[in-house]
């Protein structure tokens, strides 16, 4: 029930900052594919491209082809609690 609320809860943003921040390794980085993110959040995988972009331009985070690394982890626990 309390993944269904944050669901309703929490924007996609801000929903992927939290999945971000939980399922990341120790050094802050994320071995999944776009698909697999967006399936376990409850989206796309064309949304997840289009935020995880945005992201990286702002340098909150960095990308490879089936990985995502952390650059700014204060920047996106902010966003996971109340977004910016």
């Amino acid at each position: 029930m309390a993944e269904l609320d944050e669901v309703h809860a929490c924007t996609l943003e801000q929903r992927l900052a939290g999945f971000l921040l939980v399922h990341a390794s120790g050094k802050g980085v994320l071995r999944q594919t776009q698909q697999e993110i967006a399936d376990h959040i409850g989206t796309t995988r064309e949304v997840i491209a289009r935020l995880t972009s945005r992201m990286a331009r702002l340098d909150w985070i960095a990308t490879k082809r089936g990985s995502i690394t952390i650059l700014d982890r204060s920047i996106l626990t902010e966003l996971s609690r109340r977004g910016i």
